[in-house]
């Protein structure tokens, strides 16, 4: 299952996902109907609120999307690039036992986003697509969405 916010995240995320098509079945999550004609062919996709850290109201919520969009599309592994929803999504799927992707944002060039921050503390994997902010241990470089075909 792959999750991500409309916008740039879902344009990485599409980066991402379209080498492993040939692999497997990827059901997508995002936030806005406007993804939909972004999404490859026949993909099963849902649509859940976005929010942020300026309305954390909206967690719970999102975390009950989550824990649907998870039992509908009963995934072994999910990934997301972000943001808040991705990381409530890798959160719950971390609590039912599933395999976890976090790739941080390739606009964040100095440091962690917030959410990549939190995310690693419970990610199967953490990555980033810069090379100075990989530690090696709970972040990962991996080369960038961009630019590496083997990212994932």
């Amino acid at each position: 299952m792959a999750v991500a916010s409309f916008g740039g995240h879902l344009v990485q995320l599409l980066r991402i996902t379209r080498f492993l098509s040939d692999r497997a079945q990827v059901s997508y999550v995002t936030t806005s109907d406007q993804a939909v004609g972004m999404l490859p062919p026949k993909s099963e996709f849902m649509i859940v609120d976005d929010f942020s850290r300026w309305n954390p109201k909206i967690i719970p919520r999102s975390a009950k999307q989550m824990w649907k969009a998870i039992s509908r599309f009963k995934p072994t592994i999910v990934v997301s690039t972000g943001a808040a929803p991705g990381l409530v999504a890798l959160f719950v799927a971390y609590l039912r036992g599933k395999k976890t992707i976090w790739v941080d944002s390739m606009a964040n060039t100095q440091r962690l986003s917030m959410s990549g921050r939190i995310a690693r503390r419970f990610a199967t994997l953490t990555l980033t697509q810069w090379e100075h902010l990989a530690d090696g241990v709970d972040v990962v470089w991996a080369g960038n969405v961009f630019t590496n075909k083997s990212l994932l």
